[in-house]
């Protein structure tokens, strides 16, 4: 059976219409993907390049008309732990404490076992604070130490990665500074170490 000139024009008209119909669909399709990829990389990006917020900890203690803060920062610029000491004078005069080989010593446990000593304040053979006087003493602890520690007692495990895994594995330990008063006095306080792999 022939077709008429009629029936032939309308006929590729009709699969000219079909064809654009799917190519469109195509089209659109290809460039939701695109735009779902995009979307995808850029939260993926941003998650893997976001900076947490800086650690910090912090103990307060009044002893003898001093108020002493013992804290633990992430130093900005070295990514390293701060421990700092500050005194605030709360007295309306002078406060003089004498000290047995100079201000004190941070140490890190880890449990029980204290597997890092530093003196703080050395040489320092007493504390002078009027009211409202602040003194402040730190001492600075590279992560990498931390981090070999782990290492050498084989508590770091190594995992398996996905993408979508930005955070490392968290650890406890305890900082305990002792003030080298007449009389010592500690302070513990608790933080946490991350070791990305």
């Amino acid at each position: 059976m022939t077709e008429t000139k009629s029936e032939q024009i309308y006929r590729e008209l009709k699969e000219h219409k079909d064809n654009t119909g799917r190519s469109r669909k195509k089209k659109v399709s290809r460039i939701i993907m695109i735009f779902d990829a995009i979307v995808i990389l850029i939260i993926l990006i941003i998650m893997s390049t976001r900076n947490p917020e800086t650690m910090y900890s912090s103990a307060d203690l009044v002893f003898s008309g001093t108020k002493i803060r013992f804290s633990i920062s992430e130093s900005r610029e070295t990514k390293n732990y701060i421990f700092t000491l500050t005194f605030k004078g709360m007295k309306e005069r002078v406060l003089k404490k004498g000290l047995k080989n100079g201000l004190g010593t941070v140490e890190l446990q880890d449990g029980e076992k204290t597997f890092f000593r530093s003196d703080i304040g050395k040489g320092l053979a007493d504390l002078s604070l009027g009211k409202d006087e602040i003194r402040v003493f730190s001492t600075e602890v590279e992560k990498a130490y931390l981090n070999d520690y782990l290492a050498e007692t084989g508590r770091v495990i190594n995992k398996k990665h996905s993408i979508l895994d930005m955070k490392g594995q968290f650890y406890k330990f305890r900082a305990r500074v002792t003030i080298n008063f007449k009389e010592p006095i500690s302070i513990p306080l608790e933080f946490r170490h991350e070791v990305k792999i």
